[in-house]
């Protein structure tokens, strides 16, 4: 059951990304200003770079918890 919707996800996610994208993200930029666009473009670069950092540790934890002898 879980990778029958793994599936059903894999099949609907890329277009979604790709209308959030094209017919959402870029006419939404004409209502902000440039001051805004470089504060949103500054704070995606922040939350970009933490993530990464913030998903190994929450593996690493739950690989620590579930496989002590890891």
């Amino acid at each position: 059951a879980v990778i029958s919707y793994f599936d059903q996800l894999c099949k609907i996610y890329p277009p979604h990304i790709k209308d959030e994208e094209t017919d959402f993200f870029v006419p939404v930029m004409d209502y902000l200003s440039d001051q805004e666009k470089k504060f949103m473009v500054q704070e995606f670069y922040f939350f970009d770079r933490n993530i990464i950092h913030e998903e190994h540790e929450w593996l690493i934890s739950s690989l620590e918890k579930h496989a002590p002898d890891f």
